[in-house]
């Protein structure tokens, strides 16, 4: 992989860890998570060997935590989070990682939003539209994601406890409703 790309890959995860709903921390500390989903975060980036590290960093009112993403030569990237206090919460990803032209949009070429989720080296696909409003997935799901026309957004923790996809509909510009899946490891 060229540095050209590699480069390209640590902008996306900057981009995407930036987003509220990328890489949001689901908790059932409502308040915890609406304050780190909400604030601004302070990033460092730093090089070991090969590896980028960008390591965002938050601390205010009581609570603190960092999210960390390894970037090697590869397109699979390492990510870590930690909070203080401790307290339940999960890691979300969705609903996708650029926004389309409107040319994109309203192709039906254009495969955006769709989940994708891999048991027994079996790889499922749920289309949006039919999503469930909630779909738990069970404690063996290798990875769970979000697919965009050319990009996959996907989890794949060390440890796991399951995932789960998450449908919400979300008005577009004229009204009309567009259903967007979230998907969250546990």
């Amino acid at each position: 992989m060229t540095v050209s790309a590699i480069a390209a890959i640590s902008a996306c995860v900057a981009t995407c860890a930036a987003s509220a709903a990328t890489f949001a921390i689901v908790s059932s500390n409502r308040q915890v998570a609406d304050q780190l989903n909400g604030s601004l975060w302070a990033v460092d980036t730093s090089h070991e060997g090969t590896t980028t590290v960008i390591d965002y960093r938050y601390a205010n009112n009581g609570v603190s935590a960092s999210k960390t993403f390894r970037v090697g030569q590869e397109y699979l990237f390492h990510f870590a989070m930690a909070m203080s206090p401790a307290v339940p919460y999960r890691i979300q990803i969705g609903p996708g990682i650029r926004t389309l032209d409107a040319e994109e949009g309203q192709s039906q070429l254009t495969i955006t939003g769709d989940a994708v989720w891999q048991r027994d080296d079996s790889l499922k696909l749920i289309k949006r539209e039919k999503a469930d409003a909630v779909t738990p997935l069970p404690a063996d799901t290798q990875f769970a994601g979000v697919e965009d026309n050319y990009f996959l957004s996907v989890l794949k923790p060390e440890k796991s406890n399951g995932a789960v996809l998450t449908r919400v509909e979300v008005l577009g510009e004229k009204n009309d409703k567009r259903r967007e899946l979230y998907a969250a490891s546990m």
